[in-house]
């Protein structure tokens, strides 16, 4: 049962939409994670699991993400370059 347990999470972890620019976008808007969830409506936890790549962002919470940052969702998913 425990192995399922895992099994189960370990598929969870990976759906949904990467993010690859809410760091930078997040830094540019001077927030801290606990700041941007707090206005997104979400965990800092989850902020903090998406901007690590460990987990993706479901539509509805890249939406939120984006609202709180005052950007388009397509900003969040495309790839920044660093400057």
């Amino acid at each position: 049962m425990e192995h399922d347990r895992q099994k189960n999470r370990e598929q969870c972890q990976h759906r949904g939409i990467p993010l690859p620019s809410l760091r930078t976008v997040r830094w540019r808007a001077a927030l801290s994670q606990r700041q941007l969830a707090e206005l997104a409506g979400v965990s800092a936890n989850t902020v903090r699991l998406i901007e690590t790549g460990r987990r993706g962002a479901y539509a509805t919470t890249v939406a939120k993400l984006a609202a709180a940052l005052r950007v388009s969702p397509a900003e969040l998913v495309r790839e920044h370059r660093r400057e």
